[in-house]
Protein backbone atom coordinates (compact mmCIF):
# COMPACT_ATOMS: atom_id res chain seq x y z
CA UNK A 1 0.00 0.00 0.00
CA UNK A 2 2.88 2.32 0.79
CA UNK A 3 4.30 1.69 -2.67
CA UNK A 4 0.95 2.58 -4.21
CA UNK A 5 0.88 5.85 -2.23
CA UNK A 6 4.38 6.73 -3.36
CA UNK A 7 3.51 5.98 -6.97
CA UNK A 8 0.36 8.08 -6.70
CA UNK A 9 2.30 10.96 -5.10
CA UNK A 10 4.97 10.81 -7.81
CA UNK A 11 2.33 10.85 -10.54
CA UNK A 12 0.64 13.87 -8.91
CA UNK A 13 3.98 15.67 -8.66
CA UNK A 14 4.74 14.95 -12.30
CA UNK A 15 1.37 16.33 -13.36
CA UNK A 16 1.98 19.42 -11.26
CA UNK A 17 5.41 20.05 -12.77
CA UNK A 18 3.97 19.72 -16.27
CA UNK A 19 1.67 22.63 -15.41
CA UNK A 20 4.50 24.99 -14.48
CA UNK A 21 3.69 27.67 -17.10
CA UNK A 22 0.01 27.74 -16.14
CA UNK A 23 0.74 27.91 -12.41
CA UNK A 24 3.33 30.63 -12.99
CA UNK A 25 0.91 32.74 -15.04
CA UNK A 26 -1.82 32.33 -12.44
CA UNK A 27 0.58 33.32 -9.64
CA UNK A 28 1.74 36.43 -11.45
CA UNK A 29 -1.83 37.36 -12.39
CA UNK A 30 -2.89 37.07 -8.74
CA UNK A 31 0.08 39.20 -7.71
CA UNK A 32 -0.92 41.80 -10.32
CA UNK A 33 -4.43 41.99 -8.87
CA UNK A 34 -3.04 42.49 -5.38
CA UNK A 35 -0.66 45.14 -6.73
CA UNK A 36 -3.60 47.00 -8.28
CA UNK A 37 -5.34 46.90 -4.91
CA UNK A 38 -2.24 48.34 -3.22
CA UNK A 39 -1.88 51.01 -5.89
CA UNK A 40 -5.49 52.03 -5.39
CA UNK A 41 -4.97 52.05 -1.63
CA UNK A 42 -1.96 54.32 -2.05
CA UNK A 43 -3.65 56.72 -4.48
CA UNK A 44 -6.84 57.07 -2.44
CA UNK A 45 -5.21 57.30 0.99
CA UNK A 46 -5.96 60.58 2.71
CA UNK A 47 -2.75 62.63 2.95
CA UNK A 48 -1.50 63.84 6.29
CA UNK A 49 -2.08 67.52 6.69
CA UNK A 50 -1.28 70.47 8.93
CA UNK A 51 -3.46 73.54 8.41
CA UNK A 52 -3.49 76.54 10.73
CA UNK A 53 -3.75 80.30 10.90
CA UNK A 54 -1.92 82.67 13.19
CA UNK A 55 -3.17 86.20 12.92
CA UNK A 56 -2.93 87.17 9.27
CA UNK A 57 -0.52 84.31 8.52
CA UNK A 58 -1.57 80.87 7.31
CA UNK A 59 0.31 77.60 7.00
CA UNK A 60 -0.72 74.52 5.02
CA UNK A 61 1.58 71.48 4.91
CA UNK A 62 0.62 68.16 3.28
CA UNK A 63 2.36 64.81 2.90
CA UNK A 64 1.50 61.62 1.04
CA UNK A 65 0.84 58.40 2.86
CA UNK A 66 3.62 55.92 2.16
CA UNK A 67 3.06 52.33 1.09
CA UNK A 68 6.57 51.09 1.87
CA UNK A 69 9.29 52.32 4.22
CA UNK A 70 12.43 53.71 2.65
CA UNK A 71 10.86 55.78 -0.14
CA UNK A 72 10.61 59.52 -0.57
CA UNK A 73 7.59 61.43 0.72
CA UNK A 74 5.75 63.75 -1.63
CA UNK A 75 5.10 67.00 0.27
CA UNK A 76 3.25 70.20 -0.60
CA UNK A 77 3.17 73.48 1.25
CA UNK A 78 1.46 76.88 1.00
CA UNK A 79 2.30 79.66 3.46
CA UNK A 80 1.15 83.30 3.48
CA UNK A 81 2.00 86.29 5.64
CA UNK A 82 5.29 84.87 6.92
CA UNK A 83 8.89 86.07 6.87
CA UNK A 84 10.83 82.85 6.14
CA UNK A 85 10.04 79.20 5.41
CA UNK A 86 12.31 76.13 5.41
CA UNK A 87 11.68 72.55 4.32
CA UNK A 88 13.91 70.15 6.25
CA UNK A 89 16.07 73.16 7.25
CA UNK A 90 16.56 74.24 3.62
CA UNK A 91 15.12 77.60 2.57
CA UNK A 92 12.22 77.41 0.09
CA UNK A 93 9.67 79.75 -1.45
CA UNK A 94 6.18 80.24 -0.02
CA UNK A 95 4.54 77.42 -1.95
CA UNK A 96 5.69 74.35 -3.81
CA UNK A 97 5.83 70.59 -4.20
CA UNK A 98 8.86 68.44 -3.52
CA UNK A 99 10.03 64.99 -2.51
CA UNK A 100 11.38 64.70 1.02
CA UNK A 101 14.03 61.99 1.04
CA UNK A 102 15.37 62.17 4.58
CA UNK A 103 14.93 59.31 7.07
CA UNK A 104 13.01 61.52 9.49
CA UNK A 105 9.50 62.87 8.98
CA UNK A 106 9.27 65.97 6.74
CA UNK A 107 9.58 69.20 8.70
CA UNK A 108 8.42 72.70 7.75
CA UNK A 109 9.98 75.56 9.71
CA UNK A 110 8.18 78.91 9.56
CA UNK A 111 9.37 82.31 10.83
CA UNK A 112 6.34 84.57 11.28
CA UNK A 113 6.32 88.31 10.81
CA UNK A 114 6.85 88.95 14.52
CA UNK A 115 9.98 86.77 14.54
CA UNK A 116 8.39 83.75 16.21
CA UNK A 117 9.82 80.52 14.83
CA UNK A 118 7.67 77.39 14.69
CA UNK A 119 8.34 73.85 13.42
CA UNK A 120 5.67 71.56 11.97
CA UNK A 121 6.37 67.86 11.44
CA UNK A 122 4.14 65.60 9.35
CA UNK A 123 3.01 62.22 10.57
CA UNK A 124 3.92 60.06 7.57
CA UNK A 125 2.81 56.67 8.81
CA UNK A 126 3.44 53.85 6.38
CA UNK A 127 0.44 52.00 5.04
CA UNK A 128 2.49 48.82 5.48
CA UNK A 129 2.29 49.35 9.24
CA UNK A 130 -1.26 47.98 8.92
CA UNK A 131 -0.96 44.18 9.35
CA UNK A 132 -3.50 43.57 6.59
CA UNK A 133 -1.55 45.70 4.11
CA UNK A 134 1.72 44.06 5.17
CA UNK A 135 0.12 40.66 4.56
CA UNK A 136 -0.96 41.71 1.07
CA UNK A 137 2.55 42.97 0.31
CA UNK A 138 4.05 39.68 1.50
CA UNK A 139 1.54 37.75 -0.60
CA UNK A 140 2.58 39.78 -3.66
CA UNK A 141 6.21 38.88 -3.12
CA UNK A 142 5.40 35.19 -2.59
CA UNK A 143 3.21 34.97 -5.69
CA UNK A 144 5.71 36.77 -7.92
CA UNK A 145 8.47 34.60 -6.47
CA UNK A 146 6.54 31.42 -7.29
CA UNK A 147 5.92 32.60 -10.84
CA UNK A 148 9.55 33.60 -11.33
CA UNK A 149 10.75 30.27 -9.90
CA UNK A 150 8.52 28.20 -12.18
CA UNK A 151 9.35 30.21 -15.29
CA UNK A 152 13.02 31.09 -14.76
CA UNK A 153 14.22 28.76 -12.02
CA UNK A 154 16.42 29.84 -9.13
CA UNK A 155 17.70 33.03 -10.90
CA UNK A 156 14.14 34.33 -11.21
CA UNK A 157 13.43 33.74 -7.52
CA UNK A 158 16.76 35.35 -6.61
CA UNK A 159 15.86 38.53 -8.50
CA UNK A 160 12.46 38.75 -6.77
CA UNK A 161 13.89 38.17 -3.28
CA UNK A 162 16.76 40.59 -3.87
CA UNK A 163 14.42 43.37 -4.91
CA UNK A 164 11.98 42.66 -2.06
CA UNK A 165 14.69 42.63 0.63
CA UNK A 166 17.21 45.16 -0.57
CA UNK A 167 15.21 47.80 -2.46
CA UNK A 168 13.87 49.40 0.78
CA UNK A 169 17.33 49.19 2.37
CA UNK A 170 19.13 50.76 -0.60
CA UNK A 171 16.38 53.37 -0.95
CA UNK A 172 16.94 54.30 2.68
CA UNK A 173 20.68 54.67 2.19
CA UNK A 174 20.26 56.65 -1.03
CA UNK A 175 17.86 59.02 0.75
CA UNK A 176 19.90 59.54 3.91
CA UNK A 177 23.04 60.86 2.27
CA UNK A 178 26.35 59.78 3.80
CA UNK A 179 28.61 58.21 1.20
CA UNK A 180 25.80 58.37 -1.34
CA UNK A 181 25.50 62.14 -1.22
CA UNK A 182 29.29 62.48 -1.32
CA UNK A 183 29.54 60.57 -4.57
CA UNK A 184 26.50 62.34 -5.99
CA UNK A 185 28.32 65.59 -5.26
CA UNK A 186 31.36 64.39 -7.20
CA UNK A 187 29.15 63.49 -10.16
CA UNK A 188 27.27 66.81 -9.99
CA UNK A 189 30.52 68.77 -9.87
CA UNK A 190 31.83 66.94 -12.93
CA UNK A 191 28.57 67.55 -14.78
CA UNK A 192 28.39 71.25 -13.96
CA UNK A 193 32.06 72.11 -14.51
CA UNK A 194 32.79 69.68 -17.33
CA UNK A 195 36.01 68.79 -15.48
CA UNK A 196 36.33 65.06 -14.94
CA UNK A 197 39.08 65.70 -12.42
CA UNK A 198 36.20 66.30 -9.98
CA UNK A 199 35.58 62.54 -10.03
CA UNK A 200 37.58 60.02 -8.02
CA UNK A 201 39.73 57.56 -10.00
CA UNK A 202 37.06 54.86 -9.55
CA UNK A 203 34.54 56.73 -11.68
CA UNK A 204 32.43 54.01 -13.34
CA UNK A 205 29.65 54.31 -10.75
CA UNK A 206 29.50 58.06 -11.26
CA UNK A 207 29.36 57.60 -15.01
CA UNK A 208 26.43 55.21 -14.61
CA UNK A 209 24.34 57.54 -12.42
CA UNK A 210 25.05 60.46 -14.75
CA UNK A 211 24.02 58.33 -17.72
CA UNK A 212 20.83 57.06 -16.07
CA UNK A 213 19.94 60.60 -15.02
CA UNK A 214 20.49 61.93 -18.55
CA UNK A 215 18.50 59.13 -20.20
CA UNK A 216 15.54 59.11 -17.82
CA UNK A 217 15.39 62.68 -16.53
CA UNK A 218 15.45 61.60 -12.87
CA UNK A 219 17.79 63.30 -10.41
CA UNK A 220 21.11 61.83 -9.30
CA UNK A 221 19.71 60.66 -5.98
CA UNK A 222 17.09 58.47 -7.63
CA UNK A 223 19.55 57.41 -10.33
CA UNK A 224 21.98 56.21 -7.66
CA UNK A 225 19.26 54.04 -6.12
CA UNK A 226 18.46 52.30 -9.40
CA UNK A 227 22.11 51.78 -10.25
CA UNK A 228 22.97 50.15 -6.91
CA UNK A 229 19.80 48.06 -6.99
CA UNK A 230 20.72 46.63 -10.39
CA UNK A 231 24.26 46.07 -9.14
CA UNK A 232 22.90 44.19 -6.12
CA UNK A 233 20.87 41.94 -8.41
CA UNK A 234 23.98 41.29 -10.52
CA UNK A 235 25.94 40.44 -7.37
CA UNK A 236 23.25 38.00 -6.25
CA UNK A 237 23.25 36.24 -9.61
CA UNK A 238 27.06 36.07 -9.54
CA UNK A 239 27.01 34.49 -6.08
CA UNK A 240 24.47 31.94 -7.36
CA UNK A 241 26.65 31.01 -10.33
CA UNK A 242 29.65 30.66 -7.98
CA UNK A 243 27.64 28.36 -5.73
CA UNK A 244 26.68 26.18 -8.68
CA UNK A 245 30.29 26.14 -9.85
CA UNK A 246 31.33 24.72 -6.48
CA UNK A 247 28.41 22.38 -5.75
CA UNK A 248 28.25 20.64 -9.15
CA UNK A 249 24.95 19.11 -8.17
CA UNK A 250 23.32 16.51 -10.39
CA UNK A 251 19.69 17.33 -11.13
CA UNK A 252 17.93 20.64 -10.74
CA UNK A 253 14.62 20.06 -8.97
CA UNK A 254 12.43 22.78 -7.52
CA UNK A 255 13.56 22.01 -3.98
CA UNK A 256 17.22 22.41 -4.91
CA UNK A 257 16.47 25.64 -6.78
CA UNK A 258 14.64 27.12 -3.78
CA UNK A 259 17.52 26.17 -1.47
CA UNK A 260 20.06 27.72 -3.84
CA UNK A 261 18.02 30.92 -4.08
CA UNK A 262 17.50 31.29 -0.34
CA UNK A 263 21.15 30.58 0.40
CA UNK A 264 22.29 33.07 -2.26
CA UNK A 265 20.20 35.90 -0.84
CA UNK A 266 21.20 34.93 2.68
CA UNK A 267 24.87 35.32 1.78
CA UNK A 268 24.17 38.97 0.91
CA UNK A 269 22.78 39.50 4.41
CA UNK A 270 25.37 37.72 6.59
CA UNK A 271 27.38 39.96 8.87
CA UNK A 272 30.32 39.69 11.22
CA UNK A 273 29.73 37.98 14.55
CA UNK A 274 31.61 40.91 16.07
CA UNK A 275 28.40 42.93 15.78
CA UNK A 276 27.13 44.09 19.18
CA UNK A 277 29.68 41.88 20.93
CA UNK A 278 29.01 42.26 24.67
CA UNK A 279 32.68 41.79 25.52
CA UNK A 280 33.86 44.64 23.35
CA UNK A 281 31.36 47.47 22.66
CA UNK A 282 33.53 49.07 19.95
CA UNK A 283 32.78 46.01 17.83
CA UNK A 284 29.30 47.38 17.19
CA UNK A 285 31.04 49.14 14.30
CA UNK A 286 33.04 46.40 12.54
CA UNK A 287 36.11 47.89 10.93
CA UNK A 288 38.13 45.24 9.17
CA UNK A 289 36.04 42.49 7.68
CA UNK A 290 32.26 42.69 7.55
CA UNK A 291 31.23 40.62 4.50
CA UNK A 292 28.33 42.97 3.67
CA UNK A 293 27.89 46.71 4.03
CA UNK A 294 25.54 48.96 2.10
CA UNK A 295 26.34 52.54 3.11
CA UNK A 296 28.86 52.95 0.27
CA UNK A 297 27.34 53.04 -3.24
CA UNK A 298 30.67 52.40 -4.93
CA UNK A 299 31.17 49.29 -2.79
CA UNK A 300 27.71 47.91 -3.63
CA UNK A 301 28.31 48.73 -7.30
CA UNK A 302 31.83 47.30 -7.58
CA UNK A 303 31.05 44.10 -5.68
CA UNK A 304 29.14 42.79 -8.71
CA UNK A 305 32.29 43.03 -10.84
CA UNK A 306 34.37 41.39 -8.10
CA UNK A 307 32.09 38.35 -7.84
CA UNK A 308 31.74 37.89 -11.60
CA UNK A 309 35.49 38.32 -12.09
CA UNK A 310 36.11 35.52 -9.61
CA UNK A 311 33.54 33.32 -11.35
CA UNK A 312 35.06 33.89 -14.81
CA UNK A 313 38.56 33.53 -13.40
CA UNK A 314 37.88 30.19 -11.70
CA UNK A 315 36.04 28.83 -14.75
CA UNK A 316 39.08 29.66 -16.89
CA UNK A 317 41.50 28.06 -14.42
CA UNK A 318 39.45 24.88 -14.53
CA UNK A 319 39.78 24.93 -18.33
CA UNK A 320 36.03 24.62 -18.73
CA UNK A 321 35.93 27.40 -21.31
CA UNK A 322 38.99 26.12 -23.17
CA UNK A 323 37.36 22.71 -23.52
CA UNK A 324 34.45 24.39 -25.27
CA UNK A 325 36.64 26.37 -27.64
CA UNK A 326 35.85 29.66 -25.94
CA UNK A 327 39.24 30.34 -24.39
CA UNK A 328 39.87 33.67 -26.16
CA UNK A 329 36.40 34.95 -25.32
CA UNK A 330 36.93 33.93 -21.69
CA UNK A 331 40.24 35.78 -21.60
CA UNK A 332 38.63 38.94 -23.00
CA UNK A 333 35.81 38.75 -20.45
CA UNK A 334 38.28 38.37 -17.57
CA UNK A 335 40.34 41.32 -18.78
CA UNK A 336 37.24 43.51 -19.20
CA UNK A 337 35.93 42.60 -15.74
CA UNK A 338 39.35 43.37 -14.30
CA UNK A 339 39.51 46.79 -15.94
CA UNK A 340 35.93 47.85 -15.24
CA UNK A 341 36.01 46.40 -11.73
CA UNK A 342 39.21 48.28 -10.92
CA UNK A 343 37.73 51.50 -12.30
CA UNK A 344 34.68 50.88 -10.10
CA UNK A 345 36.74 50.35 -6.93
CA UNK A 346 40.32 49.10 -6.99
CA UNK A 347 40.42 47.25 -3.67
CA UNK A 348 39.49 43.78 -4.91
CA UNK A 349 41.99 43.95 -7.76
CA UNK A 350 44.67 45.03 -5.28
CA UNK A 351 44.06 41.75 -3.48
CA UNK A 352 43.59 39.45 -6.48
CA UNK A 353 46.54 40.54 -8.64
CA UNK A 354 49.24 39.52 -6.09
CA UNK A 355 47.49 36.17 -5.63
CA UNK A 356 47.63 35.58 -9.39
CA UNK A 357 51.36 36.31 -9.33
CA UNK A 358 51.80 33.83 -6.47
CA UNK A 359 49.87 31.21 -8.40
CA UNK A 360 52.10 31.63 -11.45
CA UNK A 361 55.20 31.28 -9.27
CA UNK A 362 53.72 28.20 -7.57
CA UNK A 363 52.94 26.60 -10.93
CA UNK A 364 56.49 27.19 -12.16
CA UNK A 365 57.96 25.80 -8.94
CA UNK A 366 55.79 22.68 -8.95
CA UNK A 367 55.98 22.37 -12.75
CA UNK A 368 52.21 22.33 -12.97
CA UNK A 369 50.15 23.37 -15.96
CA UNK A 370 48.28 26.50 -14.89
CA UNK A 371 46.40 28.90 -17.14
CA UNK A 372 49.19 31.49 -17.01
CA UNK A 373 47.75 33.48 -19.89
CA UNK A 374 44.49 34.02 -17.98
CA UNK A 375 46.45 35.04 -14.89
CA UNK A 376 48.87 37.33 -16.69
CA UNK A 377 46.90 38.84 -19.56
CA UNK A 378 43.49 38.60 -17.89
CA UNK A 379 44.30 40.02 -14.46
CA UNK A 380 47.87 41.05 -13.70
CA UNK A 381 48.70 43.23 -16.72
CA UNK A 382 45.37 45.10 -17.06
CA UNK A 383 45.17 45.52 -13.29
CA UNK A 384 48.70 46.94 -13.11
CA UNK A 385 48.05 49.42 -15.94
CA UNK A 386 44.81 50.70 -14.43
CA UNK A 387 46.16 50.84 -10.87
CA UNK A 388 49.23 52.80 -11.98
CA UNK A 389 46.99 55.27 -13.80
CA UNK A 390 44.69 55.62 -10.78
CA UNK A 391 47.63 56.13 -8.45
CA UNK A 392 49.12 58.84 -10.65
CA UNK A 393 45.73 60.55 -11.00
CA UNK A 394 45.03 60.68 -7.25
CA UNK A 395 48.41 60.53 -5.52
CA UNK A 396 51.13 61.33 -8.06
CA UNK A 397 53.32 64.47 -7.95
CA UNK A 398 51.25 66.09 -10.68
CA UNK A 399 47.94 64.62 -9.48
CA UNK A 400 45.00 65.93 -11.49
CA UNK A 401 42.28 64.85 -9.08
CA UNK A 402 40.49 67.56 -7.10
CA UNK A 403 38.66 65.09 -4.85
CA UNK A 404 40.76 65.79 -1.76
CA UNK A 405 41.68 69.39 -2.56
CA UNK A 406 45.23 68.70 -1.38
CA UNK A 407 48.08 66.28 -1.96
CA UNK A 408 47.03 62.78 -0.96
CA UNK A 409 49.15 59.69 -0.45
CA UNK A 410 49.22 56.06 0.63
CA UNK A 411 51.56 55.66 3.57
CA UNK A 412 53.14 52.59 5.11
CA UNK A 413 51.84 52.77 8.67
CA UNK A 414 51.41 49.35 10.29
CA UNK A 415 48.37 49.11 12.57
CA UNK A 416 47.61 52.82 12.16
CA UNK A 417 43.91 51.96 12.15
CA UNK A 418 44.15 50.83 15.76
CA UNK A 419 45.28 54.32 16.73
CA UNK A 420 42.82 56.08 14.43
CA UNK A 421 39.82 54.19 15.83
CA UNK A 422 41.23 53.74 19.34
CA UNK A 423 41.17 49.96 19.05
CA UNK A 424 43.53 47.71 21.03
CA UNK A 425 45.75 45.69 18.70
CA UNK A 426 44.58 42.41 20.25
CA UNK A 427 41.05 43.06 18.99
CA UNK A 428 42.01 42.92 15.29
CA UNK A 429 42.55 39.14 15.05
CA UNK A 430 39.43 38.59 17.17
CA UNK A 431 37.35 40.66 14.77
CA UNK A 432 38.80 38.90 11.74
CA UNK A 433 38.06 35.49 13.27
CA UNK A 434 34.49 36.44 14.19
CA UNK A 435 33.92 37.87 10.71
CA UNK A 436 35.25 34.83 8.83
CA UNK A 437 34.10 32.11 11.23
CA UNK A 438 31.82 30.28 8.76
CA UNK A 439 34.36 30.01 5.90
CA UNK A 440 37.02 29.00 8.44
CA UNK A 441 34.74 26.34 9.94
CA UNK A 442 33.97 24.82 6.52
CA UNK A 443 37.65 24.88 5.58
CA UNK A 444 38.65 23.09 8.79
CA UNK A 445 35.72 20.67 9.11
CA UNK A 446 35.72 19.35 5.52
CA UNK A 447 39.24 18.31 4.49
CA UNK A 448 38.33 17.94 0.80
CA UNK A 449 37.55 21.67 0.64
CA UNK A 450 41.18 22.46 1.50
CA UNK A 451 42.25 20.98 -1.82
CA UNK A 452 39.91 23.24 -3.80
CA UNK A 453 41.76 25.86 -5.84
CA UNK A 454 38.87 28.36 -5.63
CA UNK A 455 38.71 28.13 -1.84
CA UNK A 456 42.46 28.59 -1.47
CA UNK A 457 42.42 31.50 -3.93
CA UNK A 458 39.59 33.12 -1.94
CA UNK A 459 41.55 32.74 1.31
CA UNK A 460 44.74 34.13 -0.20
CA UNK A 461 42.91 37.16 -1.60
CA UNK A 462 41.29 37.77 1.78
CA UNK A 463 44.68 37.53 3.48
CA UNK A 464 46.26 40.02 1.06
CA UNK A 465 43.34 42.42 1.53
CA UNK A 466 43.56 42.29 5.33
CA UNK A 467 47.34 42.71 5.26
CA UNK A 468 46.99 45.74 2.98
CA UNK A 469 44.43 47.36 5.27
CA UNK A 470 46.62 46.80 8.33
CA UNK A 471 49.93 47.88 6.82
CA UNK A 472 48.91 50.93 4.78
CA UNK A 473 46.73 53.95 5.32
CA UNK A 474 45.43 56.63 2.98
CA UNK A 475 46.20 60.21 3.89
CA UNK A 476 44.79 62.75 4.61
CA UNK A 477 41.56 60.83 5.34
CA UNK A 478 42.82 58.00 7.50
CA UNK A 479 39.48 57.76 9.31
CA UNK A 480 37.71 56.83 6.06
CA UNK A 481 39.56 53.48 6.15
CA UNK A 482 39.39 53.29 2.36
CA UNK A 483 41.88 50.44 2.19
CA UNK A 484 39.57 48.11 4.12
CA UNK A 485 37.04 47.73 1.29
CA UNK A 486 39.01 44.81 -0.14
CA UNK A 487 38.36 42.85 3.05
CA UNK A 488 34.65 42.92 2.42
CA UNK A 489 34.75 41.93 -1.26
CA UNK A 490 37.15 39.04 -0.67
CA UNK A 491 35.29 37.81 2.43
CA UNK A 492 31.95 37.73 0.61
CA UNK A 493 33.53 35.52 -2.05
CA UNK A 494 35.02 33.28 0.66
CA UNK A 495 31.54 32.96 2.20
CA UNK A 496 30.08 31.98 -1.19
CA UNK A 497 32.74 29.33 -1.83
CA UNK A 498 32.35 27.97 1.70
CA UNK A 499 28.57 27.82 1.27
CA UNK A 500 29.08 25.81 -1.91
CA UNK A 501 31.19 23.27 -0.08
CA UNK A 502 28.68 23.18 2.77
CA UNK A 503 25.95 22.35 0.25
CA UNK A 504 28.12 19.61 -1.26
CA UNK A 505 28.56 18.11 2.20
CA UNK A 506 24.77 17.95 2.65
CA UNK A 507 24.80 14.57 0.89
CA UNK A 508 25.82 13.21 4.29
CA UNK A 509 24.54 15.30 7.17
CA UNK A 510 26.58 14.78 10.34
CA UNK A 511 27.77 16.82 13.29
CA UNK A 512 30.27 18.73 11.15
CA UNK A 513 27.58 19.83 8.72
CA UNK A 514 25.25 20.83 11.55
CA UNK A 515 27.99 22.80 13.32
CA UNK A 516 28.75 24.74 10.13
CA UNK A 517 25.02 25.30 9.64
CA UNK A 518 24.74 26.76 13.13
CA UNK A 519 27.62 29.15 12.52
CA UNK A 520 26.10 30.24 9.21
CA UNK A 521 22.77 30.82 10.97
CA UNK A 522 24.56 33.00 13.55
CA UNK A 523 26.10 35.10 10.75
CA UNK A 524 22.68 35.42 9.16
CA UNK A 525 21.09 36.50 12.44
CA UNK A 526 23.82 39.11 12.89
CA UNK A 527 23.06 40.40 9.40
CA UNK A 528 19.33 40.58 10.02
CA UNK A 529 19.91 42.67 13.13
CA UNK A 530 22.49 44.97 11.53
CA UNK A 531 22.70 44.85 7.74
CA UNK A 532 18.93 45.15 7.20
CA UNK A 533 18.46 47.57 10.10
CA UNK A 534 20.98 50.37 9.47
Amino acid sequence: MLDDMLIERTAWTDRLLHQRPLIAVLSIAAAALLALYLFNLQSTAKPTAIELTRGEASVAFYGDRLLLPGICVGVRWQVDGIREVYLNDVGVVGSGTRESCIPDAPKLTVVFGDGVREEYTLDVAHLSDDPAVALVLAACVVLVGIGALLLLGAPGLIVVLTVALFAPLLRWYANTGGDYITHQFFAQQALETGQWSALPPHFVYHGFILGVSALTGIDLENASFWVVLVAQIATALGVFVLLRLIVRREGDGLRAQVIDALLTVGLLIVASLAIANPWFPVASRPLLAPPNTYHSPTMVFSRAFSVWLFVAFMAALRREDRAGGRWLASLVVIALLTVVGTLSKPNYTLALAPVCALLIAYGIWRRQSIARLALLAGVIVPAALVLIGQYAFLYGPGAQSTVYGQQASITLAPLALTETYHLPAWWLPVEIALSALFPAAVYLLFPESRRDLSFNMAWLAFGVAVATSLLFVEMPRATDANLTWGNQATLLIAFAVAAGWWLRAARRIDWRWLLAAGILAAHLLAGLTWTLHP
